[in-house]
């Protein structure tokens, strides 16, 4: 990228959006201020449901200024995240089994969490400015001392032979 270009890029993004300084990187032999761009505002929140009945946490879906979209799972009640799956893009592009179950290792986001971990944080990001519409599938394996459960953000059932729930996100109403 030209000199030129990076420096409006910044400067569009220091009047859009709510920025902070938090390191600096370099390109092309230029070292420039990595730019953060927090969130504007809640758009969505689901609750996750661990083991169909007990409430985990929460899953949080924000967009920033430059079109991401921004997905939090927080848990609470002294849950913690072993692991996370996140399925985002097209609702009939869900990766399933045979039995119309869906692959969570198949998902875009498969993360192992350190022990104790209580928030995870994914940005899908926005290619041409625009935010991520379509389906969110957001899963969790978590754990809160005593025993260890499947979680879902809660949403439409999925059907299969599971209690798998999916999201239709189409951006923020707000």
């Amino acid at each position: 990228m030209k000199t030129s270009q990076l420096l409006m890029l910044l400067f569009a993004v220091s009047i859009f959006a709510s920025c902070s300084r938090e390191s600096q990187i370099e390109n092309d032999g230029l070292t420039v201020d990595r730019v953060v761009i927090t969130p504007t505002g809640e758009c969505f929140s689901a609750s996750l449901m661990a083991g169909q009945h007990m409430d985990a946490g929460t899953l949080l879906v924000t967009e920033n200024p430059n079109g991401d979209t921004v997905v939090r799972y927080e848990t609470s009640n002294g849950w913690t995240l072993d692991a996370v799956h996140l399925y985002y893009g097209d609702c009939a592009e869900i990766p399933t089994t045979g039995a119309g179950n869906p692959k969570i290792g198949h998902f875009p986001v498969n993360v192992e969490l350190s022990v104790g971990t209580t928030t995870f944080e994914h940005t899908i990001e926005s290619l041409d400015g625009s935010t991520f519409t379509g389906c969110l599938m957001a899963h969790a394996v978590v754990n809160n001392g005593e025993q260890q459960e499947t979680a879902w953000a809660e949403g439409e059932s999925f059907g299969g032979n599971s209690w798998a729930m999916y999201i239709e996100y189409s951006g923020c109403t707000n």
